[in-house]
């Protein structure tokens, strides 16, 4: 079978880093969805918070759409949208300076500023926030349905010695930058067990779409100190749509002013709002590597693998942790036509067939074969999925 390879570009802005395919001169995977969990992985993939797709538009210089780790696709990324308009400006599909990228926000206005040869300076309009509960969403007592600010949250019902020792204020306030966001004040960021709370908050009842979570600390009135977990991909190193969000509830609550600049892990963003209209994001872009990622045929979609297969668990496993939550496993008469055949990397994909073995991330720990273990079937560079 012959293969083929996707080209790609690493790239990260303030350390959000993601795999960028530049659909200009690449084929659109079939599939985006089922490709980013594995492109995303860092140990058995390329490594980075998602897959972003650079598209021609009809609309704009060109189209971005943005999946998470977790394969969910997300309507905006602002650390994305920056780096998607330096690829463009940079591969010569547009010229520097004015430029708009359609996003799921919408058009957004992008300024660009080459930095070097491998990066840029990015100032991007985010669009003005939506602050109506039903619109983010984020489900509240009717009296605090027009906007939630400073309000209580009925995720965390119970206080925790963390919550203490961080001088975490318990109440919440919610803005969507095209995607929704959830903003905690406290003394002592690094003291919040963001691994532990922030799941919990991200699937909490009253957030119907899931949602973006971040803790806030205020260090001066124009200086604030963030760490972030995203909706679908967890701990980042920073989050252009969630400082704009952070930017947004320090003046709707009087703690920020109008103007500030974000520490995230990953560096500085720097913020604009003047409580009315759109806020302004600028930080950089950079390219950090480029690669192919081998393919074979049918790779370019996970659904391929499993062309009689009906059902929700229809979908790529959670690496490492078996499949998500929210899946069923395949039935015995699934497991069982399944097999495990080594690669040339020493490593295994999957295929149909007859031999009842297979790996436990995919049959739960039914299989009999020494070859089993979770990690030893993922893709790595030189392995790709067989069919």
């Amino acid at each position: 079978m012959a293969e083929k390879s996707l080209r790609f570009v690493k790239m990260q802005g303030a350390g959000n880093d993601y795999v960028y395919v530049d659909c200009f001169s690449e084929p659109t995977p079939v599939d985006p969805a089922a490709l980013a969990p594995r492109i995303a992985d860092r140990h058995f993939g390329v490594g980075g918070d998602g897959l972003v797709l650079v598209q021609p538009s009809a609309v704009a210089a060109a189209r971005m759409r943005m999946f998470n780790a977790d394969g969910s696709e997300s309507e905006m990324c602002g650390n994305g949208v920056r780096c998607v308009a330096h690829l463009v400006v940079a591969r010569g599909h547009a010229a520097e300076g004015m430029i708009t990228i359609e996003t799921g926000r919408g058009i957004l206005p992008i300024e660009v500023q080459r930095s070097g040869p491998r990066g840029s300076i990015v100032r991007v309009g985010m669009g003005v926030p939506i602050l109506a509960a039903a619109d983010i969403p984020v489900v509240v007592p009717a009296e605090r349905s027009a906007r939630v600010v400073d309000a209580s949250c009925a995720a965390i019902t119970a206080a925790e010695p963390w919550m203490v020792e961080s001088g975490l204020d318990r109440r919440m306030t919610c803005v969507s930058m095209g995607n929704p966001h959830v903003v905690f004040y406290c003394r002592d960021v690094t003291v919040v067990p963001l691994e532990q709370i922030g799941p919990v908050l991200e699937r909490a009842p009253i957030f119907p779409r899931r949602i973006n979570v971040h803790f806030v600390q205020v260090l001066t009135a124009d200086r604030v100190r963030m760490r972030t977990w995203e909706r679908g991909s967890g701990i980042t190193m920073a989050c252009g749509t969630g400082a704009s969000a952070v930017c947004v509830a320090g003046v709707l609550t009087g703690r920020t002013e109008t103007r500030i600049v974000a520490e995230v892990p990953g560096g500085e963003l720097i913020l604009d709002w003047d409580g009315q209209g759109e806020v302004f994001m600028t930080g950089p872009a950079e390219e950090v590597f480029t690669g192919e990622w081998p393919l074979e045929d049918g790779a370019l979609s996970f659904s391929r693998l499993w062309p009689s297969v009906p059902g929700p668990w229809l979908r790529p496993p959670v690496f490492g942790n078996g499949w998500p939550r929210s899946t069923a496993a395949p039935s015995m008469e699934t497991r069982r036509s399944i097999r495990c055949i080594p690669t040339i990397a020493g490593r295994r994909s999957m295929s149909f067939g007859t031999k009842t073995s297979c790996c436990r991330s995919i049959c739960g720990g039914t299989a009999i074969s020494p070859c089993c273990s979770p990690a030893t079937w993922m893709p790595t560079f030189s392995t790709a999925w067989r069919g």
